[in-house]
């Protein structure tokens, strides 16, 4: 990282923020001085007054030379009352890049600039009673943790209190500094029932800048003039602390942040920076016209795609079940069920899946029904239900006829599956069962498909066959399908 560029966009915000403190105190001073003129005036006391503005006027003097910069800004402010003309004027005098209000982060290996050592910082429950400090106070200890934390965070808390400890073991060489973006207020009143008051620097917007994360715990590590380490809490042990002190900095992972996150973009550009595996993407979309209506399988490379373009709600179901629209109940509200069911069912989308390639295919079609079934609000399991079904049987009274009369033959197995089988759904569709083979021979002058769309032909040739067909109430694995929402 280039330390020069960084520090001058930080100068420039320093810059800002210190003057902005010496602001206030002028301010104050000055409404000091009109309050004390006034009773001094009425009291016949204006030596007093004069004493009083001299004593505070040589404090603010000390404070602002420090600063040329500061003491500068300072005279035009008391004189001018006009901060913001002043620090216009001022700031003309600065370079392009200094005049720029984004800060740089700093990295591991990046020197504290001197600005950000001398900047007044406020904070709460000081040891000393103290309203500001400045990260030089602490310059001459070996180790110093700035540690980001919350009143929210129970991580950090936690880490708070480890650090404490340690801190008061090493005292002399170590220092933990805490900082937060919330206010005294809140502090107090979220810790109040921990009886805990801890030392930090409060309110804070410049610190989170220069040093940018997402998460916390999170906490820089100095040493010398430079950033050293930045970790999380698990890595501030009393261990390596002590090491890092004697100058053997542990071999720590740094803490990584992606700054740069978005989470309204695709997760996968984040996660091929990082060689993590992405286990599945998947889109689901409205009909899409143009495309066809196909599903299946191909590949891309290590990947897997699952592709359904332009399927029904039916469809899926009987694909990932294995059955057949006879053996599906929707059970949905109100009174016009039956036609609200058959809408549904016959509802088209499509849909993709990209997974690795080596994803057993059940694995892709439980994770289709299980997106298709959240988008649509929909939940289906199987149950065993009493239905009613058209039952295929044996009747031995029946004599069959010459097989010289029939010109094909159907497996019974593949007429069941015939009859069963249907393209849509609807409420009255008959369910056929037998218990006899499956590989019994079925003899018969029509085609499969006439037995099918025909039952006065299927009747017929059952009876060609010594069998018929017997209304009956039997126990049969159903598809349940319920709405989830409305």
């Amino acid at each position: 990282m280039n330390n020069s560029n960084s520090h001058k966009s930080i100068y420039a915000t320093l810059w800002e923020k210190q003057a902005s403190m010496y602001k206030e105190t002028f301010l104050n001073l000055l409404i000091k001085f009109s309050h004390l003129f006034y009773q001094a005036t009425e009291n016949r006391s204006i030596s007093i007054v004069m004493g009083m503005i001299c004593v505070s006027l040589k404090s603010l003097f000390f404070k602002a030379t420090k600063n040329k910069v500061v003491f500068s800004y300072g005279l035009l402010c008391f004189m001018l009352f006009n901060l913001s003309e002043a620090r216009t004027q001022s700031r003309d005098h600065l370079g392009t890049a200094e005049r720029q209000t984004e800060i740089k982060p700093l990295e591991i290996g990046d020197t504290i600039p001197e600005q950000l050592w001398n900047l007044p910082l406020q904070v709460v429950n000081h040891p000393n009673g103290k309203d500001t400090i400045t990260l030089n106070d602490y310059r001459d200890k070996k180790l110093i943790i700035l540690d980001f934390w919350a009143t929210w965070c129970a991580p950090c808390i936690a880490s708070l209190v480890k650090l404490e400890n340690i801190e008061k073991k090493l005292a002399a060489d170590f220092k933990l500094i805490p900082v937060t973006r919330e206010n005294t207020e809140t502090i107090a009143k979220r810790l109040a029932h921990r009886e805990l008051k801890p030392f930090s620097i409060y309110n804070d917007t410049l610190l989170n800048a220069i040093f940018p994360h997402r998460s916390i715990p999170h906490q820089i590590w100095l040493q010398g003039d430079s950033i050293v380490h930045i970790s999380n809490a698990s890595q501030s042990t009393e261990e390596h602390i002590r090491a890092t002190i004697r100058g053997e900095l542990p071999a720590m992972e740094a803490k990584f942040e992606m700054l740069d996150f978005d989470k309204l973009k695709p997760l996968e550009i984040y996660a091929e920076r990082v060689d993590a595996p992405v286990y599945h993407q998947s889109t689901l979309t409205g009909r899409i016209k143009g495309i066809g209506s196909r599903r299946g399988y191909a590949y891309d490379g290590d990947d897997k795609i699952l592709f359904l373009n332009n399927s029904r709600i039916l469809d899926v179901y009987k694909w990932k079940y294995t059955i057949t629209p006879n053996r599906i109940i929707p059970e949905m509200e109100p009174a016009e069920m039956d036609s609200k069911a058959e809408d549904l069912l016959n509802f088209w989308f499509s849909y993709q899946l990209r997974v690795p390639k080596e994803t057993p295919d059940s694995n892709c079609i439980k994770l289709l029904t299980s997106e298709m079934e959240q988008a649509f609000g929909l939940s289906g399991h199987m149950e065993e239900r009493q239905v009613s079904v058209k039952s295929i049987v044996r009747d031995v009274s029946i004599k069959s006829v010459p097989y010289s009369m029939t010109t094909n033959t159907i497996k019974l197995a593949n007429l069941i599956n015939g009859l069963n089988d249907s393209n849509n759904w609807f409420k009255e569709l008959p369910i056929y069962t037998t218990e006899e083979a499956d590989a019994t021979i079925i003899h018969t002058m029509f085609s499969l498909n006439e037995l099918v769309n025909d039952e006065q032909k299927l009747v017929e040739v059952m009876r060609m066959n010594g069998l018929r067909l017997v209304d009956d109430i039997q126990s049969i694995p159903m598809l349940v399908i319920k709405q989830t929402n409305e």
